[in-house]
């Protein structure tokens, strides 16, 4: 199965008015509501999966990307997802790499532990953020 085939499929499972369509770089968006979307993208054998965790905090984020780097070590407390920043340093990113070896099910399964883990790492940011800010206090 493509890419497309799998969004075709999830866009028939989740009941949406319109089927996710690639952008002009080719990027699939799939808004789940309306504080999260999620992105794909096609790299050939395999799929590229990512969103948007929130700002990278200016000042005092050391604490914050230890805490990170240890969630990333062998991606043990991500299901083998990464956390990491887009480009310009201002955003975290949580995103994943999807085989086409898959068949639908699975690649349906491997997108909601995607999506389990990246609510649980938003929310962890958020707690981990506002505990830095209640030190300050």
């Amino acid at each position: 199965m493509t890419l497309e085939d799998y969004i075709c499929q999830l866009a028939k499972d989740l009941k949406m008015e319109n089927t996710p369509e690639k952008n002009e770089d080719s990027i699939f968006q799939i808004d789940i509501n309306n504080e999260l979307s999620i992105y794909l993208q096609d790299l050939e054998s395999k799929c590229y999966c990512w969103s948007m965790l929130g700002n990278v905090p200016k000042k005092d984020n050391e604490d914050l990307f230890l805490y990170l780097m240890k969630a990333n070590l062998l991606y043990q407390a991500t299901g083998n997802s990464s956390i990491g920043m887009d480009e310009s340093s201002k955003y975290f990113i949580f995103s994943s790499f999807f085989n086409y070896e898959l068949n639908y099910q699975e690649f349906k399964g491997e997108l909601e532990d995607f999506l389990n883990y990246f609510i649980y790492w938003k929310e962890e940011i958020k707690k981990f953020k506002e505990q830095q800010q209640n030190k300050l206090l």
